[in-house]
């Protein structure tokens, strides 16, 4: 999908609505969505336990999910106990006794699905943001659905779209991998990993965090119900672009229904790690998400030539690129927003990208 037709997935989640509800399951087996958003789980024990929603965006694989969710992997891991003893993650971990895979279903031509556990291959936090990006190892035969991206920041009193897996249930032990492999479908019965949508107004914006228990850094908070399971799913705007991943339930702290969108803008810089298997040749790099946007790999809708940039200990690094009639709804994090205190900063710093590549900056 480029992004000239990013509207066509919105296009078809509305069309699946029923009037006018502001939840709504769509049919998982046969949606074309099944080929770019995915459950994403633990593989332990020959058996695979759900932990939420990832999407694909890019035409490599490379799959955005929330980090949380990743971090949940290693409560099946052994290394879990030696880091419940540390005070913060390290840089690298590897798992011993687990992996992260996707749940990729097809269904074909004959109305016969297909299950295949993806096996991710490396994937890497985005901090501040409750983001990571990951590589699966590469299957040329599965068929995906590349999202396009905007890091624009949804303006207060849009409409957004959280799309993901919720309410899922399955067998306390997981789903059986020797039957996905022998394409039995008994646990389909015992299973529920349903395609949910979830529509919501943005009502408030946070250019810091949440809050210090709520690892989104900056993020929108919408007046809509996200689902258990949704976690890491993608976020549509109006427009039909993704503009930012699923990260918490926040009803809690709000009066009514909300949810905290955590946003991308601030992961235009991040490097992302992939591979290509050529032969017996192996091929690894590291490239930032703007140079991938530059060089055709990632769709957007060209809000990254347009982000207010500032130097920050000698690296460029992505502000808040606030409309100004929001500027009102504009907060530091939700203490703040308790207090009804403005965020500190809304001004756009010193730099603004002019080209896809961060060595092309301007001084403005």
């Amino acid at each position: 999908m480029s992004a000239k037709n990013g509207g066509a997935a919105l296009r078809y989640l509305l069309s699946k609505r029923p009037d006018n509800s502001r939840a709504w399951t769509v049919p998982r087996w046969e949606s074309p969505i099944s080929s770019g958003v995915f459950p994403i789980g633990v593989t332990v024990n020959e058996r695979f336990l759900p932990i939420g929603t990832a999407f694909t965006i890019g035409n490599l694989g490379i799959v955005a999910t929330a980090l949380h969710n990743i971090a949940a992997a290693f409560a099946h891991d052994r290394l879990d106990a030696k880091l419940r003893l540390e005070r913060e993650l390290p840089k690298e971990a590897t798992l011993t006794d687990a992996g992260l895979a996707l749940f990729h279903s097809k269904m074909d031509d004959e109305g016969q699905v297909k299950v295949t556990i993806w096996p991710l291959e490396s994937c890497d936090g985005a901090p501040p943001t409750d983001l990571a990006f990951g590589f699966p190892i590469a299957q040329p035969t599965l068929e995906t659905l590349p999202l396009p991206l905007s890091f624009k920041i949804p303006r207060v009193g849009s409409k957004v779209y959280c799309v993901g897996y919720g309410d899922m249930r399955y067998p306390d032990t997981g789903i059986s991998l020797e039957d996905i492999r022998a394409g039995r479908v008994e646990w389909v019965n015992q299973s529920a990993l349903d395609l949910r949508v979830v529509e919501g107004r943005v009502s408030k914006i946070l250019t810091k965090n949440f809050a210090s228990s709520f690892p989104t850094g900056p993020c929108v908070i919408i007046d809509g119900a996200a689902e258990h399971g949704q976690s890491g799913g993608p976020v549509f705007d109006e427009d039909g672009f993704v503009c930012g991943v699923v990260s918490a339930g926040a009803s809690l702290f709000m009066e009514g229904n909300a949810s905290v969108v955590s946003l991308l803008y601030p992961t235009l810089f991040h490097t992302i790690r992939y591979g290509v298997q050529m032969g017996p040749l192996r091929l690894n790099a590291k490239r930032s998400l703007i140079d991938l946007i530059g060089h055709g790999v990632v769709a957007t809708d060209g809000s990254e030539t347009n982000l207010p940039l500032t130097l920050e200990h000698q690296l460029l690094a992505v502000g808040a690129a606030i409309h100004r009639d929001d500027v009102m709804h504009a907060y530091d994090d939700f203490a703040g927003l308790q207090a009804a205190k403005s965020a500190e900063r809304i001004d756009g710093p010193t730099y603004r990208l002019k080209r896809h590549s961060p060595g092309n900056s301007e001084q403005s």
